[in-house]
């Protein structure tokens, strides 16, 4: 309902709607039967376009047929008149002339006749084996060479060459026009003889041998048409003419005559046609079909196959239109067939498309401007009107119907008096309730309130924009919440308020559980991060000791029981690490703590890595690795090598686990400016319906994968997830049986520096044999070779290395050859280089020979620049146990808590040759480095008493540089960024090998003096809280002040203990910046609460406080009032 002050009822709009529904039907009506006659007149002329079509068909038909009858004719006459002309000669008996016969006789019955340049040459053949005489065929040799002459003269005369044979009835004679270039027909024709070869290619018209037979022949004088066949003796697709010639009745040869099929099609096509000829024997097969470049032609052609229409055609000319075909169809002359003309309803359509588009568009083009003139009489002249008439109406009864339908509450409220104005349903429905509750103004006095507020607030500003707030009101003791919207304007000529609400009760309900939901969400997530942490910690933990006594346990004297047993329980210590580490890693991508580098790396040395470590597992399961690098690959590029190694591991390790013979093949490649990186395997490979779900986490192969080969399913998952974040992708091809490929593909932006030695090209182009008997391994390494300009001669045996060669290059396994083959080789050669799985990465040499790895490139580069006597650096072997480098000479302070983790601390230090000192927490070693000069500090995180955060503080407080190694159990995004932020060098984590402490010391060591140090007593002298800056001091207030809360908390749950860690904290860290007051304040608190007089602890906690924040507020970082 809508109201208003006086009651008055809203005002009906006008009835000028019914005039202009009038006006649009005659104007638009008149548009559509224009349109319609338009349409109609079109559509006559298409059906007279079609109907001319269909007649001007038979003029096409009777055109085209004649073509074909001047050739049938043509053909069928030359025939005829070549028989009788024959008959004629052969009445005579002629004798052959001089020598004829005698020739004839000694080519064995084969002789190429030529009377003259002038006449055609022919192959005259007879059967001369079985008892027959070359001077019985004397009469055939006198007539083929006579009827030469009146056949050259026929071809001369009509231009075309005549192709056919003529063979004499008892199939002991043939002459073939012109000779077969293949040579001689009857071996080309496998025959056996000449006999053989005439029944091979005699055509089947009837027993000649029957006098009623050739009585018929004789009076019907019939040639007889064939269908089309690839003639055996010229290999040309023809028809074939056979006529028979007589003497006395008897016929005495058989002419055989070829009319190319080609000739016919070129005859149709001398005349344009739309459809398609057929020429059909009575069977209905097709004799002929014209092809004019149709894809539909063939689907004609069995259409009208099927059809009857073409079979009247036979008795008389006919024409006829039959399921969509149109079909004109007559004999042909006296061929026995039917020559047909089909088309349909689409080749009528293209034939007559350009007429039909244009009298389309040209009654389109009518219509479309007729319709524009309407449209635009309607627009300019008409609307105008109606809406000059009707907008009076229209305008107010939209606004009125606008605010009594709205869904939310409207109104006008009046400045002036205060009073409604106007109002919607829904404003006076909520006005009411809210007016009935006890004690409540009314809900338009608020709104008034408000905008008043407003105004006080805003003097000088004025109220143009609409002014927004939130009201909540009581409405049968429940409370709703209002948005509520008020604009200034002005009705009737007085101001008022434009007031608008809705009612947001449960969007703000739905908002409070959201936020509800997202704060669970994120504790939960807290949670789970912390769980994964502290869990991380806890199995770390053991697991270091475990692997670290492990590593020291293989360096004693073991015998080779024990050592297998060490060697099994390192391994699975290891698969345990790994799962840890898959784990980690995952839960790090899920929570989007997982980070990239980007920087400068060598992906060649990064797969090389890879290889490196897989090769022995490989070499144990008899599979052939192999690693392939396009030579163009750039020197260095831009991306996360810890991750990329990450991956290609992975993939590689998942290869060999799942292939048990064969090969696993890593490719690395540039294309479109990608890297992609390949892993190959002939493994037991994926079901295609299996690849979607393939890179789920926890999810593998098939239900039988775990219990075969192990593992959790959360590799491949990891693998995606690093290279999306690397912003590549990971893809898979693979089939049951057949392997699998993965592919991982990223972008491959270059670092332009000079390009690496190991690609540079080698000078005079030295000849170098390369020996391998693996096929992959010699095309990828020629590559190579031929980059580095060298000649390379691949070969796959020793015997075949030729002489002279610079070197040798033995690559690879298998080795198939003899050993002491490859000895002489050796011998043989000025350099071998011996490259294999096994080999060193950067090459060794031995006298005159030089081994490196199969997985360095580089080094196969440096191996050959010094077997060629040319620039090239080639290196030692590296060192395979850290015990083999001398330690430097350094001084170790290391930090950890926990007991079996401090003393494998001590052994490994020991082993490594290092001087170290070991504190229990962070108390402990302050007071170490007060009396003894360290190099270097290594500390664990979580630590009693004081963490390995509060030392790292308190030691960049004093102004100490030298390097701190953190060591955790987790070492997540935030807390790498927490420990730089607190002044960590470097951050580890457990457990950690010897080789990789080693590791961690030589570099931090480097890094810190660039020399090997020595270790002292340290300066003890410390700075002051004064002299710290302001950044350290807000730190220690920030620590200090968390303590002392810690430590009253304690207090008030008895937890003496915990009391004095936190109150010994505060005392190491003030005892660094010489505050003894404080110092002496924490000793009292620690001896009272040692001797168990906890009733003191408040009150010298109280004093402490008072100390610590006076302290604190002088220096300006808190103020005194805790």
């Amino acid at each position: 309902m809508f109201r208003f002050p006086n009651g008055r009822a809203v005002a009906k709009p006008g009835e000028l709607h019914l005039l202009g529904s009038y006006q649009r039907w005659m104007l638009y009506g008149g548009g559509v039967a224009m349109t319609v006659m338009i349409l109609l007149a079109a559509a006559v002329g298409a059906l007279a376009a079609i109907h001319a079509y269909i007649a001007d068909s038979r003029s096409t038909f009777l055109a085209h047929k004649a073509l074909l009858l001047v050739e049938v004719e043509t053909k069928q006459a030359a025939l005829r008149r070549g028989v009788y002309n024959a008959e004629l000669l052969w009445a005579d008996h002629r004798h052959p002339r001089d020598g004829l016969v005698n020739a004839f006789a000694k080519n064995g019955g084969r002789l190429v006749v030529q009377s003259s340049e002038h006449v055609d040459p022919q192959l005259l053949l007879g059967e001369t084996t079985h008892g027959q005489r070359a001077s019985d065929y004397a009469d055939y040799l006198a007539f083929f060479e006579e009827q030469a002459y009146s056949t050259s003269a026929s071809a001369r005369q009509r231009g075309h060459t005549v192709s056919g044979y003529a063979f004499n009835v008892d199939d002991t004679f043939i002459s073939i026009l012109p000779p077969p270039s293949a040579g001689d027909p009857v071996a080309s024709l496998g025959a056996k003889d000449t006999t053989d070869l005439i029944r091979a290619v005699a055509p089947s018209i009837g027993d000649l041998h029957d006098p009623h037979y050739d009585r018929t022949l004789l009076e019907s004088r019939k040639v007889f048409w064939l269908p089309p066949a690839r003639d055996p003796l010229t290999g040309v697709e023809s028809f074939r003419l056979v006529q028979p010639g007589f003497e006395h009745g008897k016929p005495f040869i058989v002419f055989v005559s070829d009319l190319p099929t080609e000739a016919l099609r070129k005859r149709l096509g001398e005349a344009p046609y739309d459809g398609e000829f057929l020429l059909l024997d009575p069977s209905g097969n097709v004799m002929l079909e014209a092809d004019i470049g149709h894809d539909t032609q063939k689907r004609i052609a069995e259409r009208v196959r099927r059809l009857s229409g073409w079979k009247h055609a036979y008795r008389a000319p006919d024409a006829r239109y039959e399921k969509g075909v149109f079909t004109i169809g007559e004999r042909l002359s006296d061929t026995g067939w039917v020559l047909v003309y089909a088309y349909t309803w689409r080749t009528v359509a293209r034939a007559l498309l350009p007429d039909l588009a244009i009298r389309a568009t040209a009654a389109f083009a009518i219509i479309a401007l007729m319709w524009v003139f309407l449209l635009y009489f309607n627009r300019t002249v008409f609307e105008p009107l109606y809406r000059r008439s009707q907008q009076v109406f229209d305008s107010e009864h939209l606004n009125r119907s606008i605010i009594a339908m709205a869904p939310f509450g409207l109104g006008l409220l009046s400045v002036r008096t205060g009073g409604m104005m106007l109002e919607n349903g829904v404003m006076a429905q909520y006005r009411g309730a809210a007016d009935a509750a006890d004690d409540a103004s009314p809900l338009h006095l608020r709104f008034l309130e408000i905008f008043t507020c407003w105004r006080h607030a805003h003097p000088h500003r004025a109220f143009t924009q609409p002014l927004d707030a939130e009201l909540s009101i009581e409405i049968d003791g429940r409370v709703s919440e209002l948005a509520v919207s008020l604009v200034k304007t002005r009705y009737h000529g007085e101001p008022v308020l434009l007031c608008g609400f809705s009612d947001i009760t449960a969007r703000k309900h739905t908002e409070r559980k959201l936020d509800e939901a997202r704060r669970a969400a994120d504790d939960a997530n807290r949670a789970k991060s912390t769980f994964v942490a502290t869990m991380s910690h806890e199995i770390r933990t053991p697991l270091n000791a475990i692997l670290g006594n492990l590593e020291l346990l293989g360096r004693s004297s073991l015998s080779g029981l024990q050592r297998d047993r060490l060697a099994t329980i390192t391994s699975s210590s290891h698969a345990l690490l790994g799962v840890i580490d898959d784990v980690l890693d995952f839960s790090k991508a899920e929570s989007g703590q997982m980070s990239v580098e980007t920087i400068a790396f060598d992906v060649v040395d990064v797969v090389e890595q890879v290889c490196v470590m897989f090769a022995p597992l490989a070499d144990d399961k008899g599979i052939e690795l192999a690693c392939r690098f396009d030579p163009e690959l750039a020197w260095r590029y831009l991306g996360d090598p810890v991750r990329i190694r990450q991956i290609v591991a992975n993939l590689a390790s998942n290869a060999l686990k799942f292939t048990d013979e064969g090969q696993v093949v890593v490719d690395v490649r540039e294309r479109d400016g990608r890297i992609e990186i390949e892993v190959s395997d002939t493994g037991i490979g994926i079901e295609p319906e299996r690849h979607p779900f393939i890179f789920d986490a926890f999810t593998q192969a098939d239900a039988t994968i775990a219990r075969r080969f192990g593992g959790t399913g959360l590799g491949l998952a990891l693998c995606k997830r690093m290279a999306d974040l690397m912003g590549g992708t990971l893809a898979v091809d693979s089939a049951p049986g057949r392997g699998s490929t993965f592919t991982l593909s990223m972008s491959g932006r270059h670092v332009h520096e000079e390009p690496r030695e190991r690609r540079g090209a080698f000078a005079g182009r030295p000849r170098v044999a390369l020996l391998s008997a693996a096929a992959g391994w010699r095309d990828s390494i020629a590559q190579h070779l031929a980059r580095w300009a060298i000649d390379a001669v691949c070969v796959s045996s020793p015997a075949d290395v030729p002489d002279g060669c610079d070197a040798v290059i033995v690559f690879g396994h298998p080795r198939t050859w003899p050993v002491s083959d490859e000895e002489v080789l050796v011998r043989r050669a000025r350099w071998t280089i011996d490259v294999a799985a096994d080999g060193p990465r950067k090459p060794v040499v031995m006298g005159q020979r030089v081994a490196v790895s199969c997985y360095a490139i580089g080094g196969l580069h440096a191996a050959l620049a010094r077997a060629l006597g040319q620039p090239g650096n080639i290196d030692a072997a590296e060192p395979d146990d850290v015990r083999d480098a001398a330690p430097v000479r350094v001084k170790l302070l290391a930090v950890e808590d926990h007991p079996v983790n401090r003393a494998l601390l001590k052994d490994q230090f020991d082993m490594l040759g290092y001087d170290a000192d070991l504190a229990e927490h962070g108390v402990d070693a302050l007071r170490r480095m007060s009396q003894t000069r360290y190099d270097l500090v290594m500390t664990d995180l979580s630590m009693p008493v004081m963490d390995g955060y509060r030392l790292t503080t308190i030691l960049r407080w004093r102004g100490e540089t030298l390097p701190i190694v953190a060591i955790t159990a987790h070492a997540s995004v935030d807390e790498i960024r927490r420990c730089e932020a607190f002044g960590v060098t470097e951050v580890v984590t457990k457990p950690m090998s010897l080789a990789q402490i080693d590791a961690v010391v030589r570099r931090q060591v480097q890094r810190s003096h660039g020399s090997e140090p020595e270790g002292g007593v340290a300066d003890t002298s410390a700075a002051t809280l004064s002299h710290l800056d302001g950044e350290l001091r807000d730190l220690l207030a920030e620590t200090t002040v968390d303590d002392i809360v810690q430590a009253r908390a304690a207090i008030a749950n008895d937890d003496i203990e915990a009391v004095l860690q936190h109150v010994h904290a505060i005392k190491g860290v003030f005892a660094m910046v010489r505050e003894h007051e404080i110092v002496a304040i924490c000793t009292e608190i620690e001896v009272h609460g040692r001797a168990g007089r906890a009733d003191e602890l408040d009150a010298l906690l109280v004093r402490l406080s008072d100390t610590v924040y006076a302290l604190l507020g002088a220096c300006g970082d808190v103020g005194t009032s805790g």
